[in-house]
């Protein structure tokens, strides 16, 4: 999930004018962090000032949630389906 969503921060900061702008005052300040690390200090600055807006960085952190909370749910329903198979077998 956290790979995920920082993959998702760089592919803003390269597409979004806003973010991008984030990162690189961010950079400019601290021109000694890696990229890594300027990922997560962008993500945590959208986090501190913009709350819970409308905008691309929001909407990618609840589609990665609702997309890990589909995946659980699709393994708890599979999982399910084999007990009750396992039920009727024995």
């Amino acid at each position: 999930f956290y790979q995920k969503l920082m993959k998702q921060i760089a592919l803003m900061v390269n597409t979004d004018p806003e973010i991008k702008g984030i990162y690189d005052s961010i950079k400019a300040e601290n021109p000694s962090l890696k990229d890594p690390i300027l990922l997560e200090e962008t993500m945590a600055y959208i986090v501190e000032r913009e709350a819970m807006v409308n905008n691309p960085f929001w909407r990618a952190v609840v589609d990665a949630i609702l997309y890990g909370l589909a995946r659980i749910r699709a393994q708890f329903i599979q999982l399910t389906s084999l007990t009750h198979s396992f039920t009727l077998a024995s």
